[in-house]
Formats: C-alpha cells, structure tokens, sequence
C-alpha cells in the first residue's frame, strides 16, 4: 500500500516537473507584437466558448499587445460581458463608438469578428427554454462594428470574419454591406453534424425541429447520426448510411493554400458551417465537402444545393488582408490551462480524440497561427 502511496506522489511531482519545465520554455518563445480587436456578443457564461480557441492561439503562439502583455479571455474582447457572480444577472456591453472609429483603426492591426449572434433575455435571465428565442440583448453586427471592418480594409489591415455574423439578429442591411467587404454572398443555409438526430437531443436547436415538423405533418423520425441543413424556410436532414457515405463534413484544402500554412490535405469538421456564395475574384483556399449517396446527392440537388462548398475564403493568396471562415472555427472548450505550455498543440493533436480538439490543433491553430505570423512580419513586427 504504502509502495503505491510512494508511487502517486512522484507521479505527481514528475507531473509537476514537466509542466513547469515546459512553461519556462514557453516563456521563453519570442514575442510578436499585433494588437488584435476582437468581437464577441455571444458571451451567456464564462466559458468564453465562441472566442476560446482565438486567444488559446495568441497566448500559445506568443502573439501579445503592443504594450507586450498577454490577451486575457474575459477582458480583451469588444461585445458582451457578463459580471461576476453569475447569478446577480449583472453585464457589461463594450461597444465601439462611431467617433473611436478611426483611433481604433489606427490602433488596432487585426480585427477579428467571432460571434455576433448575441444573448436573449430569456437565456441570461430566466435560463433556456426551448420556446425559442426572446428578445435580444446584444446582438447582431451593428452599424459602428461594419465601419470599424470597412476602415481597417481601406487601411490595408488584415480583417477576420467567422460563422454566423450575418445571419439573424443582423439586419439585411449591415449584411450585404459586410458580404461586400469579404466579397461573399449568405445564402441563409447553415448546418452541423450531430452525433445523435433524436429529438431529445438539446444540441439540436429546438426551432429546428419544430420547422421541419411543421414542414412534414408534424412528424421527426430520427435517430442515428447526421447532418442537419436549415434556413428560415426549410429544414433538411441527411441521414448516416442513407443519404451520407461520411456523416460529416471535411475540409478540403487547395494545395497552395495547405503548403503555405503546414494544414493536413482534409481535416474532419463537427461544427456548425454556412454555405455562402463567393465572388469571382476571391480565392477558394479551401472548401467543404459532404460525401453523399446518390439519394443524398438527389436531395440536395432538388434544393439547389451543392456538396462542394467555401469553408476558408480570402482575397489574395499572397498577401491576405480578407478572410472569411464559413465555420464555427474558433468556437472550443479545449482547457486554457495547456494554452501558456510549450508544445503543447503537439501533444493535445497526439492524445485526444474529441473531433472538436482534433481540429482545432490540427488545422485552426497552425492556420491562425501562421497567418497571424506572416502578417505580423509584412508589417515589420517583432
């Protein structure tokens, strides 16, 4: 007994000795220097899920403010910001004011817009009812957060959209004004992969079931795994087997693209996507697919729909200042405890199994990570 009491505590100690040798290593990566302007309005708790796998990034990869200080998750972001103790329902909103918009564009190297859908009153105050939604708190990109983007582009800065910013609570307006700044059209579909399709799934948004129900004589008949499409109209379910070969979507990257920023060939995707509509003078740097049977392939052909769509769209190869992700890439819980270690990506691509991990160190992190590096080195930054 004592043999194995022996045994835990230098377990533990070696534990301990690893971890900090390998964050006085960290300490000791080089610093480079970008300030970042980040927007979330999707913030309901302190998990700061929506913009997690964003700052994991920076602190890991040593990415700093100009003033040399790390990014702290719950404070260096623009949107919502809920106060603590969590149960006085007590929040702050930072928002950008129309006359900061040209000191904050000339401040600011990166802006990065990663969730805008926003907090409902009955899911801050009362907690989530699957009624649907209620009025909004914050939400939405608004006339300010467009012109801040519109600014830093026409000031040559590299500008960052994701997943969902222009769809509902945006405002038609403020949408096809930004799709014209990233060069994009929304085209109002969005979908995710669930691991289960029953209707107890909470993972399942529940306006979803009941669209399709209202579609289909208020029936829902699945179970097994699948894909589910939707827009404010119709909802589609591909089903695993039957209409899907692979149950979920994967990236596929354009050669250029995948050597320039070390990202594998294809990488699985289980988070919620967006087909949009690219112009012709943007570049596919990589796209997604869904592997269909040909009774799947029918289905989405009857609605217009193609298995091949953008998931990473950018402006120029060469020189990116656009980007757009047309996926939930930067949406994770992946523990920020790993993120101040070195090589830590390393080992968290080599142990875990969680889809939602494994992407994230294999193709959001060195793909973030690089780009942001790159860029920093056009502008001459240390």
């Amino acid at each position: 007994m004592k043999f194995l009491k022996y045994l835990f505590v230098a377990a533990i100690i070696i534990i301990l000795i690893v971890f900090s040798i390998s964050y006085i290593v960290w300490l000791g990566y080089p610093k480079t220097h970008l300030n970042v302007y980040v927007l979330d309005k999707t913030v309901p708790d302190f998990k700061y899920e929506k913009h997690k796998g964003l700052f994991w990034v920076l602190n890991n990869a040593r990415i700093v403010k100009s003033n040399g200080k790390s990014y702290k998750i719950g404070y260096d972001y623009y949107g919502f910001h809920p106060l603590r103790p969590l149960s006085d329902y007590q929040y702050e909103i930072k928002r950008i004011l129309l006359e900061q918009i040209d000191s904050i564009s000339d401040h600011y190297d990166v802006a990065y817009y990663t969730d805008t859908r926003g907090v409902y009153f009955n899911e801050w105050f009362k907690g989530f009812r699957r009624s649907g939604e209620n009025s909004v708190i914050e939400g939405g990109l608004n006339q300010n957060d467009y012109l801040l983007l519109k600014t830093m582009k026409e000031k040559g800065k590299l500008i960052i959209g994701e997943f969902d910013i222009l769809g509902s609570p945006t405002s038609d307006l403020i949408s096809y004004k930004t799709e014209q700044l990233f060069k994009i059209h929304s085209t109002g579909w969005k979908g995710k992969y669930f691991k289960s399709l029953d209707s107890s799934n909470t993972e399942i948004p529940y306006y979803v079931i009941e669209q399709y129900r209202s579609e289909h004589e208020g029936q829902w008949s699945y179970s097994g795994e699948g894909i589910i499409l939707t827009n404010n109209r119709t909802t589609i379910v591909l089903e695993a087997n039957k209409h899907l070969n692979v149950p979920y979507p994967v990236i596929v990257n354009d050669e250029m693209f995948r050597s320039k920023f070390q990202l594998p060939m294809s990488t699985d995707f289980v988070g919620w996507f967006e087909i949009v509509a690219p112009s012709d003078s943007v570049y596919i740097a990589a796209n997604f697919q869904l592997n269909l049977t040909s009774t799947g392939d029918s289905i989405l052909n009857s609605y217009g729909l193609s298995s091949i769509f953008p998931a990473v769209i950018i402006d120029n190869s060469e020189k990116i200042r656009t980007c757009y992700f047309a996926g939930d890439f930067a949406t994770n819980q992946i523990s920020t405890i790993f993120s101040q270690m070195a090589n830590s990506s390393v080992w968290l691509k080599n142990i875990s199994t969680n889809k939602h991990k494994i992407f994230f160190q294999k193709y959001y992190f060195p793909l973030l990570e690089n780009m942001l590096k790159k860029y920093a080195q056009e502008l001459n930054r240390k």
